[in-house]
């Protein structure tokens, strides 16, 4: 009886032997397939995600960036302190202009340097004369004045039609001139200095008058607008 009760039947010895195999291989039961990400997921909260972070970044560029670039200061003409002087003799005809431009930074938040800058002194639409500008930094909401010095000798050649012309206002006592300015800029923020879009000013028709006996030898600069227009990019 006790023979027959120890031996096993063959199901009990193959279920035995599928446990000892599923024992003996410890790394297969280790390998569980990974759970799919969440419809939902994928659907609502990855797309919002990028569109946030997306959304975050071109506003904090804008904020510090492309806002402060575009912000237009403001250059004035200072006809007050600005002189000149014309003087023409058979062969050269000689002049100096001294125009004083006001600049203002409207911001309140940045401030703003003027790494480089060349003026150039226009007479009928042709350069006369041309002068470097030297750098400078405006604060917030501060203002500086800008010299900007022409001297010429131009040939006084009756083939020239600028020279022509030229003589012929200062015989007159009135001679109309432009200014040009091209600076380039960057802008402060805190500790950073960020590269800005180069301006490009025009004073335009500004007015040296010859003067009476009792003013002086210099010539007085009257313009019908003390404003100078302003673009980006070298485009007005």
């Amino acid at each position: 009886m006790e023979v027959e009760q120890n031996r096993a039947t063959p199901a009990a010895v193959e279920a035995h032997s599928n446990q000892e195999h599923h024992i003996s291989n410890p790394t297969a039961a280790s390998h569980h397939p990974q759970p799919l990400p969440s419809p939902i997921c994928e659907k609502y909260i990855y797309p919002c995600f990028k569109i946030s972070t997306i959304t975050i970044s071109v506003f904090v560029f804008a904020l510090f960036v492309v806002i402060p670039a575009l912000m237009i200061p403001d250059f004035r003409v200072e006809p007050a302190s600005s002189s000149g002087s014309f003087n023409v003799s058979a062969s050269v005809i000689s002049l100096r202009c001294d125009v004083r431009i006001r600049v203002k930074n409207p911001s309140s938040y940045f401030q703003v340097s003027y790494t480089r800058g060349r003026a150039t002194l226009k007479y009928g639409g042709k350069r006369l004369s041309g002068a470097s500008l030297n750098p400078f930094v405006l604060g917030k909401k501060k203002q500086a004045t800008v010299a900007t010095m022409f001297k010429s000798n131009v040939s006084n050649s009756r083939n020239s039609w600028q020279a022509m012309t030229l003589g012929s206002s200062i015989s007159s006592g009135e001679v109309s001139v432009d200014v040009d300015l091209e600076v380039g800029r960057r802008i402060g923020l805190g500790e950073w200095w960020i590269s800005a879009f180069d301006l490009t000013i025009s004073c335009k028709d500004m007015i040296f008058r010859s003067p009476s006996s009792s003013e002086g030898p210099d010539w007085a600069l009257i313009t019908p607008s003390e404003y100078c227009s302003i673009g980006f990019f070298g485009y007005i």
